[in-house]
């Protein structure tokens, strides 16, 4: 629940592990979702369909919350009822890739998105704009929620791209570092915040963030997120092989119990 503890209470509310509204968000789905697929899927909708109605209500709801109620962006930014779609593109894009092998008019809208190598620059490019300027972003409302709605679209386009333009142009991703660090990335995301709060405990008097007279450091930041670096990989690398790793061969032995009764 702390997603809406943020939402309700306010971010300082969790102190400890604050990136974990997000997981909270992704749990509330993954107790949902298997429900609601079952009855799509026994309704003799079109799943897809419903899936994509619920994510355009999600961008209407969330703009009615925030321009019609005036609900706070720190609510609608935090709770699950207005995040909730983000998950729901990776869902839609599973549903679409599924029917696209029985249905010509599915297989042609997927397909859509490779009809050339290059279409590859559309989403990547957004996507590096998004982030580049994400802190001008978020100072705006309206502009934050409008990112909110396209980063999961570009998301999922760019992943049919890599999938089906892969062997060609995204080799580098099989490269052993890369592989490395997607590892461990949950842990990684996991405890970067907690890291980088314990960071912000460092004093650093004296520190100028200038280098030959050039300012290339916020001091007050920059070189915190630096300090957070080591530890954080460090950490995350132990919760892989420590938590991780053997939770996941506990998964795999009960496979091999089930497939072989």
């Amino acid at each position: 629940m702390t997603d809406y503890a943020r939402a309700i209470a306010g971010p300082e509310t969790i102190q400890f592990l604050p990136i974990a509204w997000s997981l909270a968000i992704e749990e509330k789905f993954y107790l949902l979702w298997p429900a609601a697929l079952f009855w799509l899927l026994r309704s003799g909708r079109k799943p897809w369909r419903v899936v994509a109605a619920f994510i355009g209500g999600i961008w209407i709801y969330r703009a009615v919350l925030h321009a019609g109620l005036g609900v706070p962006y720190g609510h609608i930014y935090n709770a699950f009822d207005t995040r909730i779609d983000a998950l729901m593109v990776g869902s839609l894009l599973a549903i679409l890739s599924a029917d696209a092998a029985a249905d010509r008019q599915t297989a042609r809208f997927v397909t859509s998105c490779i009809r050339s190598p290059w279409q590859v620059l559309g989403p990547l490019l957004s996507l590096l704009v998004l982030a580049g300027f994400d802190s001008q972003i978020k100072a705006h409302p309206w502009l934050s929620m409008t990112a909110f709605s396209a980063q999961p679209v570009l998301i999922a386009a760019l992943l049919i791209q890599i999938v089906c333009f892969g062997p060609l142009y995204w080799r580098f991703l099989a490269h052993p570092a890369l592989r490395f660090v997607a590892r461990i990335s949950y842990a990684l995301y996991l405890y970067h915040a907690l890291v980088l709060t314990e960071a912000h405990r460092i004093t650093l008097s004296g520190f100028s963030g200038r280098l030959f007279g050039v300012r290339y450091l916020t001091p007050d930041k920059h070189p915190r997120i630096f300090l957070s670096v080591l530890p954080a990989i460090l950490i995350s690398v132990a919760s892989y092989y420590c938590v991780e790793l053997p939770f996941m061969r506990l998964r795999d032995r009960d496979r091999v119990r089930a497939d072989s009764h």
